[in-house]
């Protein structure tokens, strides 16, 4: 038997990976949404379309994005990884692409980019 606490648990989880699915046939997600609360994205291996800010480059890497709005969730990230590409820090670029985990280290989590 599942505890009322798990159960709640449970159901806001569903409520948060649907909310997110819906935001992805409707309006395009947010970085925040991509990234998910959860260890993994709940966007992983689909194709999304995001913008915002190039706040670092990682030469013959990539570059991170932030969100031009945060959503002021703390349990969430406004930032993501684009792999490839080149842009310079400051530059307003909107993203297309597969949303992936990389996993550069067995011992820690993965980092979800795009």
């Amino acid at each position: 038997m599942i505890g009322p606490r798990r159960r709640i648990q449970s159901l806001v989880g569903s409520l948060l990976v649907a909310t997110a699915l819906l935001r992805c046939a409707g309006a395009p997600p947010s970085i925040s949404d991509i990234q998910g609360r959860e260890p993994y994205s709940p966007f992983k291996e689909r194709q999304v379309t995001v913008e915002g800010v190039v706040t670092a480059v990682l030469p013959s890497e990539g570059f991170f994005l932030a969100a031009t709005t945060p959503d002021g969730r703390p349990d969430t990230s406004d930032g993501i990884l684009v792999l490839g590409g080149s842009a310079q820090v400051g530059d307003r670029v909107e993203v297309s692409g597969v949303v992936v985990e990389v996993q550069r280290n067995p011992q820690e989590l993965s980092q979800t980019a795009i």
